[in-house]
């Protein structure tokens, strides 16, 4: 709704302020050129969210509009036509849930094309693969003009939609990490003197609009391309985003892995193996396992790191790891608690963070840090995959009084709480911009109840009580609860055209690797979560041992020479080609 309101409104705007106004003059070339990207640009977001859509808006731009069209199904890095820089296309595969139905891909198409192409306002913009810097003047005037259209008084409703989509994917996954509307609109107030819907395009002092922004822009914290440009719905700074971004460098290491946030996050055993693993020797050769999407791979070697500081400005991996958990560290409980992001983040910081020497003797060994650390991993490879679009880079019937086993809940109950508090800020956002249905509100009290009780069976482990009836069964048929539960929140009234997913694997790219020098611009950092495992843990229950058997996370992590779907990971899997576990697995998993 809110891309044809602006492909309407604005496009009609643009056209006719180039057909009226005098720019024929060299002054004035420079804003008709922007006016004419913007059409083509806006047309293009159009022709993403409806793709039947044939009639070209401004027939001056019609050839720049499809053949950006067949680049983004091309799906691969190429020189921009439309921007005159390169561009990462394979940014616009279809992935994680928005597989699940034509809608929802048009819409991850759309949104990427506001989100990650970057309109300068820097002097210069670096292409990605040797593309001559360029001046900025284009796309700035470019975000002016948009600003511009957004700011006017007549365009309220377009103002409310804007505001709708920001806000709301805000409380759920963070701030942009690129220059809003907002900023935009406050700059010319404070440059220009007048509000930003009265700008004159034709007279613009770019040179001041240069100067402000570039003493008082926030600068981008994940650096994209440039790291200040103003994007329509600017991708969301992440806190994992950041460390990803802070602990690698081109060329000397060129990929993360998910230990760094692990180790940023406070553990010292993902420390400990990124160390004995080699990670911080960046003078060894670094080989990696690539693989593709139809499950070929092969090996690529690069030469270590030369250790001449002067050409190489970048600090040693190790202290920016370090500067990244003292970072991680000094964060307020208010930081945790701003999204629904950073709240699951925090619960997946406290699985790794707890003091162990009140738990259970079986939750101290190494083993269960191990396996805490492969759940930790496993769940953020699933955050990343459910905000892979946003943030900048998943019944039973009782019988009679036979005998039967005795279950055991993971003694976590900060966890099950911290999730309930989840639970409960997610519920209070959706209601805030009224989007809590009844059938979600329910599923939210069911869920919360289910953790709320979990975290009192939990209390009772610890302390040596002894469970009741009630909660032995809520032990024995919690699988049952969960599939309800997860089978209700697909089925629900407004999703009944979606597919429901059959497989627990998922997966996401999390970082880019570009250099044309190299073979392996464009290879993308994977973080997956595979089928589900079988743990098997020994446990006291009411003064006995017992052996229990329980399901847990089975994380990967590998190079590809392309973005993965969730069906692609799931067909690797299925056909047995998909790379092996971390080898820092290897110590709890037990042979086939």
């Amino acid at each position: 709704l809110l891309t044809e309101a602006l492909a309407r409104e604005a496009v009609a705007e643009f056209v006719a302020f180039l057909e009226e106004a005098d720019l024929t003059k060299a002054a004035n070339a420079n804003m008709k050129e922007a006016l004419e990207r913007n059409i083509a640009y806006l047309e293009i977001a159009h022709r993403l969210l409806n793709p039947d859509t044939t009639v070209a808006l401004y027939p001056a731009t019609a050839d720049l509009v499809e053949q950006e069209l067949a680049l983004i199904k091309n799906q691969a890095p190429a020189p921009s036509p439309l921007f005159k820089q390169n561009l990462d296309y394979s940014q616009f595969k279809v992935r994680g849930h928005f597989t699940l139905s034509a809608e929802l891909s048009r819409y991850f198409q759309g949104l990427k094309w506001f989100g990650h192409i970057p309109l300068a306002l820097t002097k210069k913009v670096p292409g990605l693969q040797g593309v001559e810097e360029k001046p900025a003047e284009i796309t700035f005037r470019q975000a002016l003009a948009l600003t511009k259209i957004l700011s006017k008084s007549e365009n309220r409703v377009l103002q409310a939609l804007w505001e709708t989509v920001y806000i709301t994917t805000s409380a759920m996954v963070g701030e942009a990490d690129d220059i809003t509307f907002h900023q935009m609109a406050a700059m010319v107030q404070e440059v220009a003197g007048v509000p930003a819907g009265k700008l004159d395009l034709k007279n613009l002092a770019l040179e001041d609009f240069f100067a402000y922004a570039t003493e008082h822009l926030p600068r981008a914290s994940i650096n994209q391309y440039t790291d200040l440009a103003f994007r329509v719905f600017g991708e969301r700074y992440t806190l994992d985003g950041d460390i990803l971004d802070e602990v690698t460098h081109f060329p000397e290491r060129r990929f993360p892995s998910h230990l760094d946030v692990a180790a940023a996050f406070g553990s010292h055993l993902a420390w400990d193996i990124l160390e004995k693993e080699g990670h911080f020797d960046l003078t060894a050769d670094q080989t990696y396992t690539v693989y593709d999407s139809s499950g070929n791979s092969w090996e690529v070697t690069y030469p270590g790191k030369q250790r001449q500081s002067a050409q190489i400005p970048w600090s040693d991996y190790p202290a920016s790891l370090e500067r990244m958990h003292a970072r991680v560290q000094s964060l307020p409980d208010t930081f945790w608690q701003r999204n629904i992001y950073n709240g699951w983040l925090d619960t997946l910081r406290l699985l790794i963070n707890q003091d162990r020497t009140a738990l259970p003797a079986f939750m101290q060994t190494e083993a269960w840090q191990l396996k805490d650390l492969a759940t930790m991993v496993g769940n953020w490879a699933e955050l990343r995959r459910d905000t892979i679009l946003y943030s900048k880079m998943a019944v039973a019937e009782a019988g009679g009084d036979e005998i039967r086993a005795k279950g055991y809940v993971e003694p976590r109950p900060d966890i099950y709480r911290q999730l309930g508090w989840l639970t409960e800020y997610l519920a209070a956002t959706l209601e805030r911009f009224s989007l809590l249905t009844p059938h979600l509100q329910e599923y939210m009290s069911s869920y919360h109840e289910l953790v709320d009780t979990l975290a009192e069976i939990s209390r009772k482990e610890l302390a040596g009580e002894t469970l009741t009836p009630a909660e032995q069964d809520f032990i024995l048929w919690i699988g049952g609860r969960l599939e309800e539960l997860f089978i209700k929140a697909y089925l629900s009234s407004d999703n009944t055209s979606l597919s429901l997913p059959d497989e627990s694997a998922v997966i996401a790219d999390v970082h880019t690797s570009y250099d044309p020098q190299y073979p392996d611009t464009g290879m993308v950092l994977e973080e997956a979560s595979g089928r589900m495992g079988e743990i098997f843990v020994l446990v006291p229950i009411d003064g006995e041992w017992h052996l229990t058997r329980g399901a847990v996370f089975s994380p990967y992590e590998f190079i590809s020479a392309d973005r993965f779907s969730d069906e692609d990971w799931q067909r690797l899997l299925q056909d047995e080609k998909n790379p092996p576990p971390p080898t820092w697995m290897e110590r709890i998993i037990l042979p086939n």
